[in-house]
């Protein structure tokens, strides 16, 4: 059975704390965790992780592939990792004073993938794992991040060695919701009803994050189109309740997309909008190959292929005809 992590702010007072089983944590709303004294905002934008386990200064997530976590500091607090470049699809620190982390796995990779977050009490400068001062740890690692490699052995689930419980408050009650079991029925899946093209248009734009066209609309229906790219299982954006606005979570779904064909990684220019690849290898699988200019094109150069052929023929018949009376005048 999975189980939704909501709205809860955690302080541990024990070494390690096992959350959940084998894929069971869908992080649909954003979690509030304190580690080592600093609260940090946790949203997996519904994507499945296999466990995290969360220690007195680190916690350790377990990442199967095309899953995405973002962690963040609203005092804009270093957010170190020892995630290899790969797996770091955002590092920021604003100027509002907020840093924010975000790992993924790419939908290709062979296996899972364990990150380790350490947070420390150093401000950002830059990004989220640099810090202002020397004191906090260098190329995304702080001082902390040995304790986070502790937090990356419970990655077996350990169990508490004692029966203290650790201290768990829980946000005002008209905050928090009931936790439920996801349904277990598969969400409807956008099911090509036509062959070989999905009946849907060419996608002749550039998109990116801010577009709002009937093209986002065909970017989204190809997406849900294949569960590894899929938007969202259900409410907006998902198979059948596609919209015509690219926002985030459609972001989210092209860098899926761009990964696992190969097309852009994170860290690449175009990194999660559509150009010009990006949109051949679309229009490809919804069996547009061509835009509907290049068709247009390739109706105009025919045309023109006609009117020369004809005029030669024309031309080789009055020849013919000339030919015809010199012969009668000799």
């Amino acid at each position: 059975m999975k189980k939704k992590l909501l709205t809860i702010a955690i302080s541990l007072t024990l070494p390690l704390l096992g959350f959940a089983a084998f894929n069971d944590v869908t992080l649909t709303t954003q979690a509030v965790l304190s580690v080592g004294g600093i609260t940090l905002n946790v949203s997996g934008a519904s994507s499945f992780i296999e466990s995290i386990t969360v220690g007195a200064s680190s916690f350790s997530a377990v990442l199967r592939p095309g899953s995405i976590i973002s962690i963040s500091s609203a005092s804009g607090k270093v957010i170190g990792t020892n995630a290899p470049a790969a797996n770091i699809s955002g590092s920021e620190c604003t100027a509002a004073g907020v840093s924010r982390l975000t790992l993924l796995s790419p939908s290709d990779a062979s296996g899972s993938v364990t990150v380790v977050v350490t947070p420390t009490s150093s401000t950002c400068s830059g990004s989220a794992t640099s810090a202002t001062s020397s004191g906090g740890g260098t190329n995304g690692s702080p001082g902390g991040g040995g304790g986070g490699g502790g937090g990356g052995g419970g990655l077996n689930f350990v169990t508490p060695a004692t029966t203290v419980v650790p201290t768990i408050s829980v946000v005002p009650s008209n905050v928090v919701k009931t936790v439920s079991a996801p349904v277990t029925t598969t969400p409807t899946i956008y099911t090509p009803t036509t062959s070989p093209s999905m009946a849907l248009p060419a996608i002749v734009k550039a998109l990116k994050k801010g577009s709002s066209s009937s093209d986002v609309k065909t970017l989204q229906r190809i997406l849900n189109s294949d569960p590894d790219t899929r938007i969202s299982a259900t409410g907006v954006g998902s198979p059948g309740k596609e919209t015509t606005s690219f926002g985030s979570a459609t972001m989210r779904a092209v860098q899926k997309f761009q990964v696992k064909y190969k097309l852009a990684k994170p860290g690449d220019e175009g990194y999660g909008s559509v150009g010009p690849k990006t949109r051949a290898k679309l229009n490809e699988l919804s069996g547009r190959g061509s835009s509907p200019q290049s068709v247009i094109n390739t109706a105009t150069k025919t045309s023109n292929t006609v009117d020369v052929t004809k005029q030669l023929n024309d031309s080789l018949k009055l020849l013919q005809a000339l030919q015809a009376q010199l012969k009668t005048v000799r």
